[in-house]
């Protein structure tokens, strides 16, 4: 019998080359640095700006199904960054240790004046929700 959990390790057999990169209708910005996340983070903080950062998985069919769920259910509003967990596994190692968010796949954390004011994982993905904490 299948459980949740189940999808990933299913989706970790199927050849690379049959999982299609992603396409959106979201300005995805997609971090590649840890630079470029404590930048984002400082304009937060000095701003007191909001902004949303999916971690996503590109081998996880879980991952896969809460991006685009997110994705056809954001009404936009604010910056939204997308970090890639199997290039820049580095990257979500260091925003775990900087927000004190357990590192989880997929996740969506929404950091507003520099704090985290919401984050979610798997299948608690949610942008309505989401929404409320900026």
């Amino acid at each position: 019998m299948l459980t949740k959990s189940c999808l990933c390790c299913i989706w970790k057999h199927i050849p690379s080359r049959r999982i299609q990169q992603i396409t959106s209708f979201m300005d995805w910005r997609k971090l590649t640095s840890i630079s470029e996340f404590d930048e984002i983070l400082m304009q937060s903080l000095n701003q007191g700006s909001a902004f949303i950062l999916f971690k996503h998985s590109t081998r996880c069919m879980v991952s896969k199904m809460a991006l685009r769920s997110f994705e056809s259910d954001f009404s936009g509003g604010i910056p939204a960054y997308f970090v890639d967990l199997i290039q820049y596994r580095d990257l979500s190692n260091h925003i775990s240790s900087i927000t004190g968010v357990h590192h989880q796949s997929p996740q969506v954390l929404i950091i507003k004046k520099g704090e985290v004011t919401y984050h979610a994982s798997h299948y608690s993905i949610c942008a309505h929700t989401s929404s409320k904490a900026y």
